[in-house]
């Protein structure tokens, strides 16, 4: 990422720095949230659980977790739930990571050395293919886009809590859980 102009503390990027900051902090939990599904899942094995999480991917996550349902006895109705809010996040997720690794053009179209007006107050991502040398996307990212963002990501994350505790619970009724 990297952010040239306008620097960090001007106060017209404290609302893009704050939708940011709300984007990873949602963001990082749900990703909690997915892992303490696999680690009741997987009877609270931490070795089990680490191997799993490493090689857990937006494109894999759905399919991933819902074999941990499955390999539980979990109803067809949790097993697609669980795999409905998966696809949600890790389409949230996608997001996220362009947010992180793309290349960041604040406030496009303004004047070099004048502040935009409040229309232009935004960021736009752009990825590079290394092959052609092409812009692959563009994408336009306002504070409050970054707020939509985060909120979403907030709501994936309570439902993920919520299979959590739901696998901490059967853990109980199993006795399988190390209290």
């Amino acid at each position: 990422m990297a952010l040239l102009y306008p620097r960090h503390t001007d106060a017209d990027m404290q609302p893009i720095i704050e939708g940011l900051g709300r984007v990873m902090l949602s963001s990082g939990r749900a990703w909690y949230a997915v892992r303490n599904i696999a680690y009741y899942r997987m009877d609270e094995d931490e070795a089990k659980t680490a191997k799993f999480m490493i090689n857990i991917t937006a494109s894999n996550i759905a399919n991933e977790i819902a074999k941990l349902f499955a390999n539980s006895g979990s109803a067809i109705d949790e097993m697609m739930a669980i795999t409905d809010v998966c696809e949600r996040y890790a389409t949230l997720y996608n997001q996220r990571n362009r947010l992180v690794h793309d290349e960041w053009w604040v406030w496009p179209g303004a004047a070099p050395g004048l502040m935009p007006n409040a229309a232009d107050r935004r960021l736009v991502l752009r990825e590079v293919d290394r092959k052609t040398g092409v812009d692959s996307h563009d994408e336009n990212w306002t504070a409050e886009r970054l707020d939509t963002l985060a909120a979403e990501m907030d709501t994936v994350a309570d439902e993920l809590d919520v299979f959590g505790y739901k696998s901490a619970f059967a853990a109980v009724l199993n006795g399988t859980l190390g209290l």
